[in-house]
């Protein structure tokens, strides 16, 4: 059997450039300058597959630093990011796995399943991290049946939040889901606004939104609208 021979290093990058960006996978190298601050990560490099995917050029990407990623992935899976941070820091793990949804540029979410590992080192503590996943859609044998233990595991933990949550807590979520302020919602169930501004930020804090607007959608999702 012939091996490949290149003739330079020239071509030997070139033919491995041609593997990296012809591979059915997006593949990542983020830099995090404090492995404790996940807001200091951005991107370094993206192959082919990630530039012609989510629709961004290399500037614009550069130009918006960690807001790529939240502009990029589901917030509800931004965790993954800060659960292989976690890791890495404890040395628990050089990898780490999981799904995350990813939408390219004005487009919907679609499922992505890979892992993150370290590529470097910086005084000892991870530092530039490389990510690869792959897209479910693409994965036809086996796309549905991982889909939908994803929506159910999404599913319970859903409703573990919601059962966190008082009857009062309840009707103040429906209320906001409407598109109720917070006067109003004091006006309807007979409270102070400062009750239910009160309330609003308990809901938030427990069922960990990042604002109104998730809280609104989290209702919506889950049927408490």
């Amino acid at each position: 059997m012939k091996k490949l021979e290149f003739l330079s290093v020239e071509e030997e990058l070139k033919f491995y450039k041609s593997v990296i960006d012809s591979l059915p996978a997006l593949i990542n190298v983020n830099q995090a300058d404090d492995i404790y601050d996940p807001s200091s990560s951005f991107n370094l490099w993206s192959n082919k597959q990630v530039m012609d995917f989510i629709g961004y050029s290399r500037e614009e990407i550069d130009g918006l630093g960690f807001k790529f990623f939240t502009e990029t992935m589901h917030p509800d899976d931004m965790e993954v990011i800060y659960a292989g941070l976690d890791k890495f820091q404890s040395n628990n793990s050089p990898i780490y796995g999981g799904f995350i949804r990813i939408r390219p540029r004005n487009g919907d979410y679609q499922w992505f399943i890979g892992s993150m590992s370290i590529l470097e080192l910086k005084d000892k503590k991870p530092w530039r991290i490389i990510a690869v996943v792959q897209n479910m859609e693409q994965m036809n044998d086996t796309r549905n049946q991982i889909i939908q233990l994803i929506k159910e595991n999404l599913q319970l933990k859903s409703q573990l939040r919601i059962h966190s949550l008082s009857k009062r807590e309840k009707q103040i979520v429906r209320l906001i889901a409407k598109g109720n302020t917070d006067k109003e919602i004091a006006g309807i169930l007979s409270i102070s606004p400062s009750t239910a501004k009160t309330h609003r930020h308990n809901i938030i804090q427990k069922l960990k939104m990042k604002n109104k607007a998730a809280l609104a959608q989290f209702a919506t999702e889950n049927g408490l609208d």
